[in-house]
């Protein structure tokens, strides 16, 4: 890559993708349910096993339920509806009663700062390339199909939220990433 070997970078801005591209999907994931049943378990009681088991269940039940709305409706209604429906479904499987929905869509907000921000599921030398061409005078961005507060909690996790410009997830371009 011409800019890795002195070329100029002054102008080069670049894109990049987070899940697949600079965290590991997969070792997230494991660390999403034990995160996730951490908070839960303090913020509304119940075991943190009981709601990482629940997590794990309600979260592809809801993803599968959304993905198709996901290209159908306004961005903003999809979010707030897909968390509460996954609160909603964790709520049931702990045997918890369900939060009002602006409470319960408020917690969900809550639970997905406090998990993005602890995990750390960064590829090997991902870190180090991100620095590297924030060195050399990249503009770095994000084009992910995360919400772009995801993506900030993800950044910020990895200590490398202040070297990227605008987080573009499909909350700000109101349309979601389709594919790589």
């Amino acid at each position: 890559m011409r800019i890795l070997e002195g070329g100029n970078s002054r102008n080069a801005t670049i894109f990049l993708d987070d899940g697949g591209v600079m965290n590991d999907n997969e070792l997230r994931g494991h660390q999403w349910q034990r995160l996730v049943g951490e908070f839960m378990a303090r913020r509304l009681g119940g075991t943190a096993q009981d709601w990482s088991a629940a997590n794990s269940t309600a979260f592809e039940t809801v993803f599968k339920r959304y993905l198709p709305r996901l290209r159908q409706e306004p961005l903003p209604t999809f979010w707030d509806d897909y968390l509460f429906d996954w609160l909603r479904m964790m709520c049931e499987r702990v045997g918890l009663g369900v939060p009002a929905r602006e409470e319960a869509v408020s917690i969900a907000w809550e639970a997905n700062a406090f998990v993005t921000r602890r995990v750390h599921a960064a590829f090997p030398g991902a870190v180090d390339a991100i620095r590297l061409l924030h060195a050399k005078g990249c503009r770095l961005h994000t084009a992910s199909g995360e919400h772009s507060d995801e993506l900030a909690g993800y950044l910020d996790a990895m200590g490398v939220r202040d070297l990227f410009g605008r987080l573009y997830g499909p909350d700000l371009v109101d349309i979601p990433l389709n594919g790589p």
